[in-house]
This record gives C-alpha cells, sequence and structure tokens, in this order.
C-alpha cells in the first residue's frame, strides 16, 4: 500500500526538469534575464551568469537524464558562482519531512571540471536561503541524489548554487520532492488496506458458502 502511495505523488517543483522552456536549441551562457526568460519558474539569479540550457546532442556530457533537457551552472574557483531557484507549488510546512531526488553529472571544458552543487529551501526566489542537501559530480555518469530532510523554514522555493571550491561545471536534471507521509499516516494506510482485504476475503467465503 505505502509503495502505490509514494509512485503516485506529485512533484511539488513546478518545472524540475526544465522541459517547459522556449529555447529552439542549446543555448550557452545567457545572461540571467534572458535564461529566465525562456524557462518559466526557474530563476537565474547568481553574480555569475550564464547558465547553459542543454538538450540531447549538445556535445557536453550526457543526454538529459530526463525528458529533452538539462540546464548547467558553473563557478570560478574562489570566484562567483551561477545561482538559481526553482518554484514549487506551495509553501513547504516547517517541521514536516521531505524528500529530494535530482541527478548531477560531471562536465568538463578547459579548467571547468566536475564540482559540487548546495541545494537550499528559501522563501525568496533570488536568496538561497537554509541549505537542505549536496552533491558531487560523480567521475562519469548520472548520478542520483537523494535527501530526505525535515523543513527549516516555509519556504516555495528550491534554490541551487554551484561551491567555489575549484573552477566548477556540472550538468543538473530531473528535481523530484515529495512529501515524507508521517507514520501515524502510512499505518493508517496499512490498517485500511488490511480492512479492505479482510472484507474481501468475507464476501469470497460467503458466496462459496451460499453457492
Amino acid at each position: 500500500m505505502l509503495s502505490v502511495v509514494t509512485a503516485s505523488a506529485a512533484n511539488l517543483v513546478v518545472n524540475g526538469s526544465f522541459e517547459n522552456n522556449s529555447a529552439s536549441g542549446n543555448v550557452f551562457n545567457p545572461n540571467n534575464a534572458t535564461f529566465n526568460a525562456l524557462v518559466p519558474s526557474v530563476t537565474a539569479y547568481g553574480v555569475r551568469e550564464g547558465i547553459d540550457l542543454q538538450t540531447i546532442g549538445s556535445g557536453y556530457g550526457l543526454a538529459p537524464q530526463n525528458g529533452n533537457w538539462k540546464v548547467s551552472p558553473a563557478s570560478d574557483a574562489g570566484g562567483f558562482a551561477e545561482e538559481f531557484s526553482m518554484n514549487l507549488t506551495g509553501a513547504l510546512t516547517p517541521g514536516q519531512s521531505y524528500q529530494l531526488d535530482f541527478y548531477i553529472e560531471r562536465l568538463q571544458s578547459d579548467v571547468f571540471n566536475g564540482g559540487t552543487v548546495q541545494v537550499g529551501l528559501s522563501s525568496s526566489a533570488t536568496v538561497f536561503g537554509t541549505q537542505i542537501a549536496s552533491a558531487t559530480a560523480p567521475g562519469s555518469g548520472w548520478l542520483l541524489s537523494s535527501t530526505t530532510f525535515a523543513a527549516p523554514n516555509a519556504g516555495s522555493f528550491i534554490t541551487v548554487r554551484v561551491t567555489t571550491t575549484q573552477s566548477s561545471w556540472v550538468g543538473l536534471d530531473n528535481f523530484f520532492l515529495t512529501a515524507v507521509p508521517e507514520p501515524s499516516s502510512c499505518t493508517l494506510l496499512g490498517a485500511l488496506g488490511g480492512v479492505g482485504l479482510v472484507r474481501g476475503l468475507s464476501r469470497a467465503h460467503r458466496q462459496r458458502k451460499n453457492s
């Protein structure tokens, strides 16, 4: 019963796979205003501008992990980072448990090579907020990063920034956020499932008896 509920849970990130955009092809190094005009419900706001919007066959990294599009932010070693936020369907409930999944890949061009991203929860589309997760790009392939956290605030934006410990460049895709059912809810769902099973068996028993 619990697996059915989890599988059908709706994504709280509005455009987490970046599929909703008006780009006609790859867009490299756009300024924040251009990126924001292309990708609704996603806001680039970092001091370092230039988050790439890449599609299949871009020549950099793998095909998008989900759908036809991925984003690839970068940062300068000891300098500035490209940052963005993604709208949520509504404000999270402080203290409630949530699960965040997303995929990260290593990209390389000259000195820019992989790196680490930090993920936050914020009440503002242009402020990082409180960190809830982090992930480092693997040597190859897409890496699934999965984190369960208690919401530190009533934020309605997931934020992402690349750390500046090195000259970094990563691919990101398929951000998926769901609420984690409370234990009491799971128990209730299991109990209701059990009641349904007992009722079904009882009906079958009566039918056999009356036949």
